[in-house]
């Protein structure tokens, strides 16, 4: 499912219409809307205001298998390609250690 989903899912569970949401986190309806129907993805920063509003982890908004989704929020635009490949050579490296880790358990 994609983020703007869970953000939809996670709003209607919790009551609330698109205009409130946008009240707690200090965006406009209209950008909330946006991410509803997936025309544009929040930010990292922005994704974690929504959490705490939505009472939810982050993973219920961005899912847990979705493991360049962080690299995809990054402000981009001072990062090169290079620097993004790290980004996401780290994840994979976090991942080998964390299934490494449960293995030994």
């Amino acid at each position: 499912m994609s983020i703007g989903n869970n953000i939809k899912l996670k709003r209607e569970q919790k009551g609330l219409n698109q205009n409130e949401l946008a009240e707690m986190i200090g965006v406009s309806d209209k950008t909330v809307s946006s991410w509803e129907i997936n025309r544009t993805e929040p930010k990292m920063g922005m994704i974690e205001k929504v959490v705490k509003a939505l009472g939810c982890k982050k993973t219920d908004i961005i899912g847990a298998d979705e493991p360049t989704t962080i690299a995809a929020h990054l402000d981009t635009d001072d990062l090169t390609e290079d620097e993004l490949d790290d980004v996401n050579n780290y994840i994979e490296l976090v991942k080998k250690r964390r299934n490494r880790k449960e293995e030994t358990l």
